[in-house]
């Protein structure tokens, strides 16, 4: 017993506290000191690393190609029993209940459910004078406005309000505004929410246009949309 509680104080003090210590005190000179031998030995192990990794890369496509493993997936009606199990238990609170009944709900919306249409929808003809456009859409205080041709169906794009604002005050000529718009994004009417919220986030974008089996647009969603569906109760 004495030579365990002896060695467990030695490895605190030797091995533990006092390069701790030391560490602490002289961070600069210790890190400049062990800079240079390290680089060299990382040098040294790369070929090795490697090796090594090339080989664990080969055998594990191996083991994918011989056992094909079946995922193991709750459905939507067990996870809710698990809910309310935890919600009986006191596991899980009335509110963290909500807000992944919530999240379940935005995997059955669908898009259609909470597209706004088209005659709601603030928009500027793409060959509108920068000139006339710009004080409208100031006005407007859209922070996204939609860019159509022609017809508001005709979506060309989406101008951004910030990168309206170096030519709103005369600091830079604009002749254009498709030549500031940013590409749209589409999403079909039947699609779930959940997955028209992987799209805006994978194409980093606030604001997607809805539409229809014909491809053509018959309104949009934006992001907001989106976390009502878990904010509040629709």
């Amino acid at each position: 017993m004495i030579a365990i509680i002896g060695t467990t104080i030695f490895l605190l003090v030797f091995g533990e506290i006092t390069p701790k210590l030391l560490a602490i005190k002289f961070a600069r000179q210790i890190a400049l000191s062990v800079a240079f031998p390290l680089m060299i030995f990382q040098k040294i192990i790369s070929p090795i690393q490697k090796t090594v990794f090339s080989y664990l890369d080969v055998f594990h496509k191996i083991i994918q190609q011989t056992y094909r493993y079946e995922r193991s997936m709750l459905t939507r009606d067990e996870v809710r029993g698990v809910m309310d199990m935890g919600i009986r238990e006191g596991i899980m609170n009335p509110r963290e209940n909500t807000i992944i009944s919530r999240i379940l709900q935005l995997g059955q919306v669908k898009v259609s459910k909470i597209t706004v249409p088209l005659d709601k929808m603030f928009a500027i003809e793409k060959n509108t004078p920068p000139d006339i456009a710009i004080p409208i859409i100031i006005k407007k205080g859209f922070s996204r406005i939609p860019i159509f041709e022609n017809k508001s169906e005709k979506i060309k794009g989406i101008l951004l309000m910030k990168d309206l604002l170096p030519y709103w005050s005369n600091t830079k000529k604009l002749d254009s505004l498709d030549k500031i718009m940013c590409e749209p994004v589409f999403i079909r009417w039947n699609q779930r929410a959940m997955n028209a919220l992987r799209i805006l986030r994978t194409k980093r974008m606030h604001m997607a246009f809805v539409i229809n089996n014909q491809k053509t647009v018959i309104g949009f969603i934006t992001l907001q949309d989106l976390v009502n569906i878990l904010v509040h109760e629709r």
